[in-house]
């Protein structure tokens, strides 16, 4: 059995740190605002014009999932220990439940200030340390 935490769509990683741009944005060519070419003024009055957040599409979502399987793309396990039917059970019952309703996104990236934590990853790692 196996409980996994991994991004929507694996095959790229540009896929979980890179959102696409519609409308008015866009990441290929670095221009914020009017489009390529957009000059720091252009950029400026698109920033106070509104929400960046409406012209952005994330392609960073990620699924808690519990299988009865080994997925054949894993080729390196390791036995970190053995437990009963009751206990494997409130743990797969923790993993859907609660961290799969709690974390929905793939992100790679982890932000500190002066050496503290300021954001966190959420990668497939994280629900090992989390568990």
């Amino acid at each position: 059995y196996m409980v996994d935490y991994s991004p929507v769509h694996s095959e790229a990683v540009q896929n979980v740190i890179f959102p696409n741009g519609t409308g008015a944005v866009s990441m290929v060519d670095g221009s914020f605002g009017a489009g390529k070419g957009a000059g720091p003024l252009d950029t400026a009055t698109f920033y106070a014009q509104g929400s960046l957040v409406d012209h952005f599409t994330w392609n960073n979502q990620a699924v808690t999932r519990f299988t009865t399987f080994w997925n054949k793309k894993y080729q390196n396990f390791t036995s970190i220990g053995y437990v009963n039917g009751t206990v494997f059970e409130k743990y797969v019952e923790w993993a859907v439940r609660e961290y799969r309703g709690k974390y929905d996104t793939f992100e790679p990236v982890e932000i500190t200030v002066n050496k503290k934590l300021v954001v966190s990853s959420r990668m497939c790692h994280d629900l090992t340390l989390d568990s």
